[in-house]
């Protein structure tokens, strides 16, 4: 009988483990799908860099509910604000080494140039800017796909409003949300974590961050309640 019962308690902590394993791996998979739905898709972030800033979560050891974890997250938005902020040099006119506006091809090369800045070349020149080489056609054609791109690279205000947003679900949704323990309470079991919402109601910064993640004006309400 204490055989049974030593082998049925076993069965059953492995049973426990398990089920607490496929809990964890399903909140991460929340996790990862409200960041693409709230943050990703609407600030047009690549998805190599989507994955590239989920990465320190995307770890077997990672645990969701940790002060580590909080703080990846704050630092994942400053890698993104600079990312999105500071668009990369594909976005950038090779004559005014300005974000595009109005971009255009040259036909004549195939390379992008702002509509302004390549019209006033071409007024002097008949070669390519970059090349220097002579262009069989001076033809312009608008670069729809750049300029739709440099249309969607978010300000700072909105990728602000999506990091308040995303931080919210965090906290309520995952933190002090449904997912409860046994006895009712919270699932927050590291106590720097607390002490790191606190600080953020403070509005003090955690870490190195140069962007605004604090929650709206209700959701510091509710984490106070």
């Amino acid at each position: 009988d204490d055989d049974d019962d030593e082998k049925s308690s076993s069965n059953k902590t492995k049973v426990q483990e398990q089920l607490a394993s496929v809990k964890s791996q399903w909140e991460k998979l929340v996790f990862f799908y409200t960041f693409v739905r709230d943050v990703s898709l609407p600030m047009r972030v690549e998805p190599a860099d989507s994955l590239k800033t989920l990465e320190p979560i995307d770890s077997e050891k990672a645990e969701l509910r940790t002060s580590s974890t909080f703080r990846s997250i704050i630092k994942m938005f400053s890698e993104l604000r600079f990312k999105i902020i500071n668009p990369a040099e594909d976005f950038l006119c090779p004559i005014t080494l300005e974000a595009f506006k109005e971009p255009v091809v040259l036909v004549g090369d195939g390379r992008t140039y702002e509509r302004a800045a390549i019209e006033e070349w071409l007024e002097t020149h008949d070669t390519a800017p970059m090349t220097n080489l002579p262009l069989t056609t001076k033809e312009i054609r608008p670069n729809h796909a750049i300029q739709a791109k440099a249309k969607a690279l978010a300000s700072e205000e909105s990728l602000a409003t999506a990091a308040s947003r995303f931080m919210e679900f965090y906290i309520f949704g995952l933190c002090f949300g449904s997912s409860k323990g046994d006895d009712g309470s919270h699932n927050v079991s590291d106590p720097k974590l607390l002490v790191d919402f606190v600080a953020l109601l403070a509005g003090k910064k955690l870490g190195r961050t140069s962007i605004d993640v604090m929650p709206s004006e209700a959701g510091r309400v509710g984490l106070l309640r």
